[in-house]
């Protein structure tokens, strides 16, 4: 998918990329969760429940005037309660686990890109895992940071 300009955006690299490839919309307003789960699923092979889980943690945060629906800036309102050690280290792991590349450094460098670029790797031969990542994933990668904290 083409890379468009930047608009309203989330503390969250991933989900800027998602919009920035087309996955969510690509204003960052009035995002439903049907589009978070398609487009997380569709960008990432993130399972559905996880998608649930991740995105409706926002929900009470919604300055769209409906619950159903997220601008992406609504998700910088929360992020300020969560540690920045915590959500750097698990963002990083999760997309290590999600950008799969035929070596670790591979990885390591899809992940670079999309955190500092807010792109999805495609130029550099990035396609999508073929392992769903699930809220178990999540789970275990969570306690593997605290473990480290």
């Amino acid at each position: 998918m083409q890379l468009t300009v930047r608009l309203g955006r989330s503390p969250c690299p991933g989900i800027n990329a998602l919009a920035s490839h087309g996955y969510l919309p690509r204003n960052g307003l009035n995002i439903s969760m049907e589009q978070f789960i398609t487009g997380i699923t569709e960008g990432l092979n993130f399972e559905t429940n996880f998608t649930i889980f991740a995105v409706g943690v926002y929900q009470n945060f919604t300055t769209t005037g409906y619950n159903n629906t997220l601008n992406l800036d609504d998700l910088d309102h929360h992020a300020g309660e969560l540690s920045l050690t915590f959500l750097l280290m698990g963002e990083t792991t999760l997309y290590l686990k999600a950008m799969p590349g035929q070596d670790e450094e591979t990885k390591m460098e899809y992940v670079k890109i999309l955190f500092r670029e807010e792109r999805i790797p495609f130029n550099e031969r990035y396609k999508r895992t073929d392992v769903t990542i699930t809220l178990e994933d999540l789970g275990k990668i969570a306690v593997e940071i605290a473990a480290k904290s």
